[in-house]
């Protein structure tokens, strides 16, 4: 996770000096617009990312379901000590999920800059990657769960940053509701665990 603010400083390095475009803002030249991802509606964001990102929750989803790897990554997911009795390279296939992840996120960066704002600007995340965590807690780890998750999560964020123009309601009050829909899908899970730690408490 510390390895987050090295290469996002490292991006902010690149953007504020060799990569800088004109202006005061740092932020690189615009991107042709031959090279942008179409809007697919007149008016608003929406674009070809939304289709990349299906894309990609079925090339997870196929992964997991039809290929060794994806096995094994499921079997360390489930119980990492019982996969490596099972004669799993749990370190390997750890880094293996890494550079795949990362890759997954850098995917979603190119689609923000490519289909939103034409060109890479210092800070363009306002912290899709935590959000992301959130999403999932909620998707319990299942390609078509994050799909849905990341609709809500998405939603409430648009829904969000409209509230303080369009109502009394500040914006923070969508990420309490986050938090809360967090608490209530992790809660049975905590319950869960502590149960059974108590059950082992008494045994012992």
């Amino acid at each position: 996770m510390m390895l987050n603010y090295v290469a996002s400083f490292l991006c902010e390095y690149l953007v504020t000096y060799p990569f800088r475009g004109p202006g005061v803002t740092a932020k690189t030249n615009q991107i042709p617009a031959s090279y942008q991802l179409p809007r697919l509606v007149k008016g608003s964001q929406f674009n070809m990312g939304f289709f990349i990102g299906i894309l990609a929750v079925l090339l997870v989803f196929l992964f997991f379901r039809f290929t060794s790897n994806g096995y094994e990554i499921r079997t360390m997911g489930k119980n990492k000590f019982a996969a490596q009795i099972a004669g799993i390279n749990t370190k390997k296939q750890t880094v293996f999920v890494f550079f795949i992840a990362g890759g997954f996120a850098g995917l979603a960066g190119v689609t923000e800059v490519l289909g939103i704002h034409g060109f890479y600007i210092n800070d363009l995340s306002p912290g899709y990657g935590f959000d992301g965590i959130a999403v999932s807690v909620l998707a319990q780890g299942t390609p078509f769960g994050v799909f849905l998750s990341s609709l809500l999560f998405g939603a409430l964020r648009a829904g969000g940053s409209r509230l303080d123009l369009k109502s009394k309601v500040p914006s923070e009050f969508i990420t309490i509701l986050q938090a809360v829909v967090i608490v209530f899908i992790a809660t049975p899970k905590i319950i869960q665990k502590f149960g059974l730690w108590r059950e082992k408490a008494k045994n012992v």
